[in-house]
């Protein structure tokens, strides 16, 4: 294939796709979006919602929620990387930040 063909490949390409945006934006400023297909109405089948399986649940929590509260372990870890953040987030505050910047330049005159 030729660059010359290409080229008028490439342009033709070109001008369908912008048709197609063209038309896309005509159809979307007058308000009439594309429907490739038409839908009925939904006609909404509900079904009960069944209490018997969280009523005695409920009723506990009710009574003494501590006791029914789940509670996740949080691993060694975790708590290190806590502290580590708050370290970070400190260290970053202004006040801090200018003792830091003092011991630089003490440490570049020297």
């Amino acid at each position: 294939m030729e660059v010359e063909e290409l080229m008028t490949l490439v342009s033709v390409a070109l001008v369908v796709v912008g048709a197609g945006a063209g038309l896309f934006a005509v159809r979307l400023s007058r308000g009439q979006p594309w429907r490739f297909h038409k839908h009925e109405d939904a006609s909404w089948l509900g079904t009960a919602f069944d209490t018997k399986e969280v009523t005695h649940r409920i009723q506990l929590v009710r009574k003494d929620y501590l006791t029914e509260l789940h509670v996740r372990r949080r691993s060694q870890t975790h708590a290190q990387g806590l502290i580590t953040a708050a370290r970070r987030v400190i260290g970053r505050l202004s006040y801090f930040r200018r003792f830091r910047d003092e011991e630089k330049k003490e440490l570049n005159h020297r």
